[in-house]
């Protein structure tokens, strides 16, 4: 009896996290023999086989080696024998954010809702979303509404388009986890989707991702929310989806809307009218994924591109082109604190970096100020469509551009040079000259 090792093609890390796939499709080990097999770099430790045959086994994978990855990347199956033999056998690796968008693998979805990412949390706290265990549940609706408002109030969100399948692997695309959605200020619809079931299931609420199109292309995604339901599995067949939302016990959401400007009302309209009209695949309950067989957890926190740090960049021709224009623009600009009640930022100035910046007593903030009347996250300058723009991010204080007085979460166009009342501190925006300074 010989020594063989049959392995897949590639290994999708969130598959293998929520047991859905093995490396090691099939092994033979000699009689009288044992193996060791491991993935050099991309496994914690050897997988030990004993004599006969063994098959959906796989050497236990470390997350944080596939976090790391930008792009697919080669690797190799080794297997030792006892006996003197080895086996070599190539596969590719795909990087942690790869997710698999057939219905066979549906559930797995539920990996990428990370409802513990610290991003999620404070969208939470400032929906006011998180009851004390032993207080009523709250009702609902009401709930959703103040979730949408508060992502609304965090970032100047914008939609960008899909990155496609990965070369080479038609079944998968990379989506953004909240960090990235949060770095790149917004992301495509399943991105969105997902980090909206993400501050559901935070808030308590019993989330569904609604997958809309077409099996081979042409996908769209809502993030959908249970008002009552007797559904227990965690993948829901279209027709339930359909159903439920004509019967008011599921209620979508179009989360894309968030980058028009739309408010939760029509958001909530155009999720029942999709849902009603097009194609609807699947659902995942999500809940229901974290409680059912197999148990679909988040992806591992440890890995540092989920929660922590600078995010991996983008590279698709969109976001690049967005980005890029919008950092041209704010890099020739100067914003200065003119007068002040707080010592502590008289003086003071920056040299604008990036493609948007925020203002506020958070120190996540690239303008940060000390007064005691500027919010944490009070304010954003961005650029849209090579236009400069600020929004008042809902602070109680306010925010003034040349006399005028901000609505809240209203983008207020502005020129180059600008007047800005924060608070209490008064700035100037202007061009600038000479070498670069940051004030910190």
């Amino acid at each position: 009896m010989p020594f063989t090792i049959e392995c897949v093609d590639c290994v999708n890390y969130s598959l293998f996290h929520c047991g859905l796939q093995q490396v090691i499709c099939d092994a033979m080990v000699p009689k009288g023999t044992e193996a060791t097999v491991s993935i050099p770099g991309f496994s914690r430790a050897e997988l030990h086989l004993t004599e006969g045959r063994t098959s959906e086994v796989s050497p236990p994978l470390d997350s944080v080696r596939f976090a790391a990855l930008a792009d697919p990347a080669e690797a190799q199956v080794l297997a030792r024998c006892s006996n003197g033999e080895h086996l070599v056998r190539s596969i590719a690796v795909l990087p942690l954010r790869a997710w698999d968008q057939r219905k066979d693998y549906a559930i797995a979805t539920a990996a990428f809702v990370l409802e513990n990412d610290p991003f999620v949390l404070r969208i939470v706290r400032k929906a006011e979303a998180n009851p004390h265990p032993s207080a009523p549940r709250p009702s609902i609706l009401p709930v959703w509404k103040r979730i949408y408002e508060a992502c609304t109030r965090s970032f100047e969100a914008c939609y960008l388009f899909d990155r496609g399948v990965l070369t080479a692997f038609n079944n998968e695309q990379y989506v953004r986890f909240p960090s990235q959605i949060h770095w790149d200020l917004g992301g495509t619809c399943i991105d969105l989707v997902l980090f909206f079931a993400a501050v559901a299931l935070a808030a308590q609420l019993q989330p569904v991702v609604i997958i809309l199109g077409n099996e081979d292309s042409d996908r769209h995604a809502l993030a959908g929310v249970w008002l009552s339901s007797d559904w227990e599995a965690a993948v829901v067949p279209g027709t339930v989806v359909r159903q439920e939302v004509d019967r008011g016990r599921l209620i979508a959401l179009e989360t894309t809307w968030i980058t028009q400007d739309k408010g939760f009302d029509d958001a909530l309209q155009e999720g029942k009218r999709r849902v009603l009209t097009d194609n609807v695949l699947w659902g995942v309950d999500i809940q229901a994924a974290r409680l059912g067989s197999p148990q679909v957890r988040p992806l591992p926190e440890a890995a540092d591109t989920i929660h922590l740090g600078r995010p991996t960049g983008f590279t698709d021709a969109y976001t690049s082109t967005r980005m890029q224009t919008a950092a041209s623009i704010l890099a020739n600009l100067r914003l200065e604190v003119v007068s002040v009640r707080a010592p502590g930022d008289a003086g003071r100035h920056w040299d604008l970096r990036g493609y948007a910046v925020t203002i506020g007593r958070s120190p996540q903030n690239q303008v940060r100020l000390a007064d005691p009347t500027v919010s944490r996250e009070h304010a954003v300058l961005f650029t849209k469509d090579g236009e400069l723009y600020i929004k008042d991010l809902c602070s109680p204080a306010g925010t003034v551009a040349n006399g005028n007085r901000l609505e809240p979460l209203v983008p207020h166009p502005i020129g180059e040079s600008c007047d800005l009342r924060i608070g209490a501190v008064d700035l100037r925006l202007a061009p600038r000259d000479g070498p670069d300074e940051l004030d910190d």
